[in-house]
């Protein structure tokens, strides 16, 4: 029996709505070329069906965490999976090829609350027989990463009517502050209401926090032009043509990690990257169509103005998560997890589980 299947307005709909996930229908429509009932249509049927989803994400400069590589080839590899997943902080889980098979990545509002989350709330580290622990301070890219189907620049060129559509759909990505804003527990409440869908409106989202819509619509506003917040929209990417994915471990000149890190970060294919304080100082997670596209990708990596040594190159072989979503086989969205970045801090502050 065939698998899923989507179409080019499918795709198209879908990196509209990676560039901001909550702009109005009717903007959508007029990049798409589709009417604003059209599209909307269309995205229940992709969200219904698991294969498309929007959602919050702590703004990647200022996510802190750790990216873990562990080895389990017993019988304990399934439950280590099944109870790494359920961990709110716990964004991302996957299986690779290579001298470690599973990784995950942790993220959190403190260096402190990461560190407590390893030490004190991942017991089932313990089924692993082999862990390697990279933290980082921030993500330099790839958290709400695009298809690149939708040329921006050549749009705002173009003029008319579709520039103010372009103008709305960049105003998400310019940011008024040169650095984030430390991520306040005041907007977790906020945060777990928006994490299953970004569009959910927002007279929804103020009933549930007991205020008013402009009080949101503010809050919101504030939030992302302080950088605490970005809105995601993520596919299930083998669907889309995106059925594997590279696990890198890279190694640099220190002075040269972080400058690295944006850089790759940038690509369009880059699905995580971050400059970590381990041997081999750079992680990079890339999304692929093929192998070829590796090979590609590996050959942009030697045209970097700084060398890099790759020390580990695996491939992805499964993901089970990915930024709280739980995923089938075919990465579609089984079940939603909500992320919650503050949880690690409830280990050394129980109350703030009530806030």
């Amino acid at each position: 029996m065939a698998g899923p299947t989507v179409d080019a307005v499918d795709l198209d709909i879908t990196d509209a709505l990676q560039i901001d996930p909550r702009v109005p229908w009717t903007v959508i429509g007029e990049l798409v070329e589709r009417s604003e009932v059209s599209v909307s249509r269309r995205w229940r049927s992709l969200n219904e069906k698991g294969l498309a989803w929007t959602g919050i994400a702590l703004h990647p400069a200022a996510s802190q965490g750790a990216f873990i590589e562990m080895g389990c080839w017993s019988d304990k590899f399934q439950p280590l999976i099944d109870q790494l997943v359920e961990h709110p902080d716990v964004i991302t889980v996957g299986s690779t090829t290579g001298d470690f098979n599973l990784y995950c990545i942790v993220i959190g509002v403190s260096l402190e609350g990461v560190l407590n989350r390893i030490d004190q709330g991942l017991p089932e580290l313990r089924l692993c027989e082999r862990v390697r622990i990279n933290l980082f301070h921030q993500i330099a890219g790839g958290v709400d990463w695009r298809q690149g189907i939708i040329d921006v620049e050549s749009w705002r060129r173009k003029g008319g009517s579709r520039s103010i559509a372009v103008k709305e759909l960049q105003r998400v990505r310019n940011s008024a502050s040169e650095s984030p804003v430390a991520p306040s527990v005041r907007f977790r409440r906020l945060f777990l209401e928006l994490g299953a869908d970004a569009r959910r409106p927002l007279k929804e989202v103020a009933q549930a926090l007991e205020t008013t819509a402009p009080v949101v619509k503010r809050m919101i506003s504030r939030l992302v032009d302080e950088r605490q917040i970005v809105f995601r929209c993520d596919i299930a990417r083998p669907v889309f043509d995106f059925p594997i994915a590279m696990v890198l471990s890279l190694k640099t000149a220190p002075e040269h990690a972080e400058q690295l890190a944006f850089r790759i970060g940038a690509w369009k294919e880059t699905r995580f990257c971050a400059s970590v304080a381990s041997t081999a100082n750079l992680i990079v997670v890339a999304g692929l169509r093929d192998l070829i596209d590796g090979d590609n990708f590996m050959s942009k990596l030697t045209d970097l103005e700084h060398p890099v040594d790759v020390v580990q190159r695996a491939i992805n072989t499964h993901t089970f998560k990915i930024y709280g979503r739980l995923l089938d086989d075919t990465g579609k969205s089984l079940h939603h997890i909500s992320v919650d970045p503050w949880a690690a801090e409830y280990l050394s502050t129980p109350g703030l589980l009530n806030v």
